[in-house]
């Protein structure tokens, strides 16, 4: 639950430091980030809920501008930044149809958190073909890691902090 909550932090602080590094072009006075997490079903209790909360409270520690330095300047980039919880439960057909709902409809800046491999992988692509900053948690399983490896070069949108330090190891 702990790793889970700081890899969120992480997440976090790694749109803090994109939007820091791109404040004169976007210009915003407030960004919205989706934190897909586990909110319903058996996952909710040990990790959904724990997860969300603790996203909900980097975010508040980053608009009073409350961590640690460098990350000590209120906002993202003087950005506010408003977290909207998504539940990742569901199946990936359902988190497909979300996703576009959050990049196409609502307009959000950024995607953190999904952790589901089946949700990642089915969405990986996507969040490539709407060219949507998207933090992914989990690495796929060992079946789909080698595909994924060799077309990880092309993804511009997705990150994957497990598979790139992986990549970086070996």
């Amino acid at each position: 639950m702990k790793h889970n909550i700081l890899a969120r932090a992480a997440g976090l602080a790694a749109i803090s430091a994109m939007a820091l590094g791109a404040s004169t072009a976007l210009a915003k006075d407030a960004i919205t980030i989706a934190v897909p997490s586990f909110l319903t079903g058996g996952a909710a209790g040990p990790f959904g809920i724990p997860a969300m909360n603790g996203a909900k409270m980097v975010a508040d520690a980053i608009n009073a501008g409350k961590l640690p330095a460098p990350y000590d300047s209120k906002g993202f980039g003087g950005a506010t930044a408003t977290i909207e919880p998504i539940d990742e439960g569901g199946g990936a057909t359902k988190q497909v149809a979300e996703y576009r709902n959050l990049v196409e409809k609502r307009g959000v800046d950024a995607v953190v958190g999904y952790i589901s491999s089946g949700n990642c992988q089915a969405l990986a692509p996507i969040a490539e073909e709407l060219k949507q900053f998207t933090i992914l948690r989990r690495v796929e399983r060992l079946v789909f890691l080698k595909k994924r490896l060799e077309n990880m070069c092309s993804e511009q949108w997705v990150m994957r902090p497990q598979t790139m330090l992986r990549r970086l190891c070996m």
